[in-house]
């Protein structure tokens, strides 16, 4: 019986092969024993944990297994990259999660309240914003009330151009306003609200390159106060 000669390209093209075929190598690994070894479960938490995490072969592995990313809001409230664009978090590359889940605009244009217990303490300079209301804060605390904010007002107060960025890219209102809870003297119960836009955070923090990406987005500034309702 004769046998087929290989050439050495022939040969090295076959080891590649055989190799791809073993189990745990190459892509014929199941996507779901990858994601198992991140430390995943198909199930839909996973897509917020990948996402808080910046950890987008996780998020490309889910779509592989059929549990494609298509949202960041968690239990109907909560807003997946809460920590990452508050600055609570890790950093990550925010433009990579989004390009990957890919969510509808309705998920940025909307105000969270927040679920890591951000409060007005948290907010830089809150003093300043309570007295640009026309209020002497103090109280930051406000007791316990938290803020609720969007997802671009989360990354001007955390100066985090890149997400910013990101965020407008994807249809994010850039005038959509957050509030922030405060206990301010001469209230009737002592507890306001100041109601503020991306834009004028960013003016009052002096974050110049955040302000004129937003103002390139039709950004307007604006401030409110109201005392919360009920």
């Amino acid at each position: 019986m004769s046998m087929t000669r290989r050439t050495p390209l022939q040969a090295a093209a076959m080891a590649v092969v055989l190799l791809i075929g073993l189990p745990g190598c190459g892509s014929d690994t199941p996507a779901a024993d990858l994601l198992s070894q991140r430390g995943y479960k198909l199930e839909p938490q996973a897509t917020c944990k990948a996402a808080g995490r910046g950890d987008v072969e996780a998020l490309r592995l889910l779509a592989q297994a059929g549990q494609t990313p298509r949202s960041l809001v968690a239990d109907g409230e909560r807003f997946c990259l809460e920590g990452v664009l508050a600055g609570r978090a890790g950093k990550v590359d925010v433009a990579a999660v989004l390009q990957e889940v890919k969510p509808a605009k309705a998920e940025f244009n909307r105000v969270y309240a927040s679920s890591t217990g951000m409060t007005a303490r948290d907010v830089p300079q809150a003093e300043a914003l309570g007295r640009a209301a026309g209020h002497r804060a103090v109280d930051l605390y406000a007791g316990g009330a938290v803020v609720e904010a969007t997802p671009l007002m989360w990354a001007v107060w955390a100066d985090d151009l890149d997400a910013v960025q990101a965020l407008l890219a994807h249809g994010a209102d850039p005038n959509l306003a957050s509030s922030v809870p405060m206990r301010i003297d001469g209230t009737a119960r002592g507890l306001v609200r100041v109601s503020t836009s991306p834009l004028f955070e960013a003016h009052r923090l002096q974050r110049r390159q955040i302000a004129q990406a937003l103002s390139k987005h039709g950004a307007k500034s604006h401030i409110a106060s109201r005392a919360p309702e009920g």
